[in-house]
């Protein structure tokens, strides 16, 4: 079996990375929705056809950072568990070795 070794501590600092990473995902989508939602009022006659394209770039934008958002923040949430879930190992393991040393 292959040595295997996880370091807590950079696991949740990797877990607070993309947790991170998914709330700049979600400010940058918002930047983007605001581009979408602008100047709706403005009649932009001969440019309509080149703000159209710009609405649909942003809404794309939009869409692919919200993506974004959420996968970063499943990728944290899964690092969070994992560390979560060593430490208890790590915890029951120390406290069968208390309880052998002290028999």
């Amino acid at each position: 079996m292959p040595d295997f070794s996880a370091d807590l501590n950079k696991l949740l600092d990797a877990a607070d990375a993309w947790q991170d990473a998914s709330v700049e995902f979600n400010t940058s989508a918002e930047k983007a929705k605001s581009i979408q939602e602008s100047h709706a009022e403005v009649v932009w006659a001969v440019f309509q056809e080149v703000w159209t394209s710009q609405v649909k770039a942003a809404e794309y934008l939009k869409n692919r950072l919200t993506e974004g958002r959420d996968e970063a923040s499943a990728i944290g949430n899964v690092l969070n568990h994992v560390a979560a879930v060593y430490k208890e190992k790590d915890e029951n393991f120390a406290n069968v070795l208390i309880k052998l040393q002290g028999e």
